[in-house]
């Protein structure tokens, strides 16, 4: 069944590790929001959790037969045109009984303004009307009946048009990439390629697409977008970070040392911040301070594109610690070349 593998194989995109330590703990690009339902006091069906990250809205719905997911870019206006891509996660213990739910899960519509999206085309588009103050998704079973909704609040403001194509000039590896530009809304009128490989497109809206980065791609990339009769080539960093240290679980008084690694930086030629963060600031105690941001320039970069730096940590009491490293957001855009389809 094309809906059984489309819809997995996108829900794994979102699985990647970020950073980890030895004890293989790690974070994922999305934090995987809880199942469980907040009752809406005026809607008898329950309200999604939704979540905010990475430039997308996600909306997690939990039903019986499984886990869906609506993705939707986080800047829609009223009068807007979004897009986005639905993934599935169906429940059970046997191939037999995933299947089984996947199957009801193919059957369900998410419904917007009286306009309906089948769940089994895995992605959804609609117009938000001008009066719009939210987007208010209703999820429906085969048989009509509400099972779930979701209400994402719209912009305050309305935003200026982008008249050029453009992305941050370093992103992380794992995390979605996001193109600003002048876009439709509509994902299926974009194609975006990185060294030659096809990119999922996440979701868009007329300022924005945001696309799912690929593993094992570091340093200098090539990606190419072509939306509707425009084209454009332009490169960026990918960069990796990772975390590691010789003791994951510390004593009282006892020490250890963890390890920054940031690797892709060959011939990078623009500053790389970083905000490392201790999330066990009772278990450990980490040098220069709880959270703090870590500064690379070009000319602090190795030959092999690593650059690695070190924090001590000493045990304040008896436990496991994690920590945690992030790339903070490039304020520079990279403008990107743009050439007319032929």
């Amino acid at each position: 069944m094309r809906f059984t593998v489309t819809l997995l194989a996108l829900s794994l995109i979102f699985a990647s590790t970020v950073f980890c330590t030895e004890s293989e703990k790690s974070s994922s690009v999305f934090e995987t929001p809880k199942p469980a339902f907040t009752k809406s006091a005026s809607s008898i069906a329950p309200l999604a959790s939704t979540q905010t990250r990475s430039g997308l809205v996600v909306s997690t719905f939990a039903t019986p037969q499984g886990t869906l997911r609506l993705y939707l870019p986080d800047d829609a206006n009223a009068g807007d045109q979004v897009s986005g891509l639905i993934t599935a996660q169906p429940a059970g213990q046997t191939k037999t009984e995933k299947d089984m739910n996947l199957g009801e899960i193919a059957s369900f519509n998410l419904v917007f303004d009286s306009k309906t999206s089948p769940v089994i085309d895995g992605k959804a588009k609609w117009r938000i009307p001008v009066s719009a103050n939210s987007i208010v998704i209703v999820l429906q079973n085969k048989d009509g009946k509400e099972i779930g909704r979701t209400d994402i609040p719209l912009q305050d403001s309305k935003q200026d048009p982008i008249a050029a194509f453009g992305l941050a000039g370093v992103s992380q590896i794992g995390k979605p990439i996001q193109i600003n530009g002048p876009f439709d809304g509509d994902l299926d009128n974009t194609q975006i390629d990185m060294n030659g490989q096809q990119l999922n497109v996440i979701a868009e809206s007329p300022r924005r697409v945001i696309v799912a980065a690929p593993e094992g791609m570091s340093g200098l990339v090539t990606l190419q977008l072509k939306e509707n009769q425009q084209s454009m080539h332009c490169s960026y960093q990918a960069v990796g970070i990772s975390l590691s240290a010789p003791k994951t679980s510390l004593s009282s008084g006892e020490e250890t040392t963890v390890t920054i690694a940031v690797d892709g930086l060959t011939n990078v030629n623009t500053n790389v911040a970083l905000e490392l963060k201790n999330e066990s600031p009772g278990i450990v105690n980490m040098e220069g301070g709880s959270v703090q941001n870590i500064d690379i320039s070009p000319g602090q970069v190795p030959s092999d594109g690593v650059y690695k730096t070190t924090r001590a940590l000493i045990g304040l009491g008896d436990g496991s610690f994690q920590l945690a490293a992030r790339l903070l957001q490039q304020p520079a855009m990279q403008t990107c070349i743009m050439a007319s389809l032929r």
